[in-house]
């Protein structure tokens, strides 16, 4: 079983620097693609369960503003609603244990 997971999307900097830093570790990890394979809403709640942040931590401003989602003022459930169906707004990359 894989030591990490990367929520990754491989056009972005941070993202591939994240990767290859596991890489150059020998960490094991497995990689999930999340705009070509956007997370489901139960995938989505049990990501924020095991992190140490909110929700709204997880959105990428520049991007929800692009969708005119106004993330600040959403319930958590119309926010993970928002997240599913525009994954582009979620920040990245994201590494779980």
């Amino acid at each position: 079983m894989a030591k990490y997971t990367i929520f990754h999307n491989p056009r972005c900097t941070k993202s591939r620097n994240a990767l290859k830093l596991l890489e150059d570790k020998k960490q094991s990890f497995d990689i999930v693609e999340y705009l070509d394979k956007p997370l489901s809403q139960k995938a989505l709640k049990e990501l924020l369960n095991k992190g140490d942040f909110e929700l709204k931590d997880l959105v990428r401003s520049k991007e929800a503003k692009e969708f005119d989602i106004d993330y600040k003022n959403l319930s958590e459930a119309e926010l993970i609603k928002a997240i599913t169906k525009h994954p582009k707004i979620m920040q990245r990359p994201v590494v779980m244990t």
